[in-house]
């Protein structure tokens, strides 16, 4: 086999992992208000299970550079799948809401494991155009898992329960896939990529490269897109619902609009991505999320999700691949794990935050919620971009 053909099957071996990790995203906000009603718990509940999910979450995705160092990212990953599986599984049968929260642990801890790993690892041997393409498959994943779940909760003979157990059977089925291909040595196939930064100007920035400032500013902007991600994914099915009086069956459609605008998105910036530089990739995912957000305040039509999507879209994947960029490529795997742990701070803090709002003042918050939310990440990204440009040219 050749080293070409190698490597198009290990991509697509990746993209189906991202795939399997989009699948618990799409289900859960459209499950949550008949999941809620079988277990006797109120609505801002849901903020709870943010609120661990996001902590085992951070706590697996901060100790990658840690964990990389005996455990080679792949290994991480496949780990992760399996444990989504038991994850899902166990939703499917939790008989009370405590349990429940054992399961959302268990869930974190594992989507951490993938979600790390796989992006440290593309981001060291492949372009932005591949990490578009990358997270344009957990987009699929995203999308598709909301149709399911819709699907099953309006049906007679099914419930939100068969909704999980049906995800955990795809997920398995890509985890015994992704193992067969580390034992191929599939993983092995890749070559580091070349860094961004010219070795004329490497010597200046080595000094920039190692700031904390401009580090904890690349993480923070990922703890606020994160609260702005999840909060309309997780809470806009319920304020559809219980405040502009949509019937499920179309209530459930948004979300896969929104995961599936999503995908499209990073669909786009993957094909043309060696043409457009990831900053303005992210400017403009920053733009168009910011008008679809404006949209909500006024109306409920489907096109402004679909906006929301698109935009937010090529937001993670370009911010990731600008790393070797923007700082030392030795700290590649170190600051991926950072941002994503700050991004599981996001849900946990700022959607916990939002659910809060949405249960004891008004559930129209939510979008001014998260258009604050986008600015702010978007403004951060600004800030940084001036700073390293600054020190590059000084």
């Amino acid at each position: 086999m050749t080293s070409s053909k190698r490597i198009y099957i290990l991509l697509s071996v990746i993209f189906l992992g991202f795939f399997a990790l989009g699948l618990p995203d799409g289900a859960f906000g459209v499950a949550w208000s008949h999941m809620r009603q079988e277990l006797g718990v109120p609505l801002e509940r849901a903020g709870f299970i943010f609120v661990v999910h996001s902590i085992f979450y951070a706590l697996t995705t901060s100790q990658l550079g840690r964990l990389s160092r005996f455990i080679r990212e792949e290994n991480i990953g496949v780990i992760g799948l399996f444990g989504i599986t038991l994850g899902l599984f166990g939703f499917s049968i939790a008989p009370s809401f405590f349990i429940l929260i054992c399961f959302v642990a268990i869930l974190g801890i594992s989507m951490g494991f993938v979600d790390s790993s796989f992006n440290a690892y593309v981001s060291k041997h492949f372009s932005g155009r591949v990490m578009n393409l990358l997270h344009c498959f957990w987009g699929v994943g995203a999308m598709v898992s909301p149709l399911i779940m819709t699907r099953m909760v309006v049906s007679e003979n099914f419930t939100w329960r068969s909704g999980y157990g049906f995800n955990a059977f795809i997920v398995i089925a890509v985890a015994i896939l992704v193992l067969v291909s580390i034992r191929k040595a599939l993983w092995r196939t890749a070559t580091l990529k070349k860094e961004a930064i010219p070795a004329s100007t490497s010597d200046r920035a080595a000094g920039y490269l190692k700031g904390r400032l401009n580090e904890a500013m690349a993480v923070v902007m990922f703890f606020f897109y994160g609260g702005a991600e999840y909060g309309i994914s997780f809470w806009v099915v319920s304020v559809l619902i219980e405040s502009r009086n949509m019937y499920t069956e179309a209530a459930g459609l948004y979300p896969a609009a929104f995961y599936g605008s999503m995908m499209l998105g990073r669909l786009a910036f993957g094909l043309i991505g060696d043409k457009v530089r990831d900053v303005n990739a992210l400017r403009f995912g920053v733009l168009l999320s910011a008008i679809g957000l404006v949209s909500f305040l006024f109306t409920t039509n489907i096109v402004g999700m679909l906006l929301i999507g698109f935009g937010f879209g090529p937001v993670i994947p370009s911010a990731v691949s600008d790393i070797s960029r923007r700082f030392d490529p030795e700290s590649t795997t170190r600051l991926v794990g950072y941002q994503f742990a700050a991004l599981g701070g996001g849900v946990a803090i700022l959607a916990t935050g939002l659910g809060w709002f949405l249960g004891n003042i008004s559930l129209e918050v939510l979008f001014p919620a998260v258009l604050v939310m986008v600015i702010t990440a978007g403004m951060l990204n600004e800030i940084l971009e001036v700073r390293i440009c600054t020190k590059i040219h000084k």
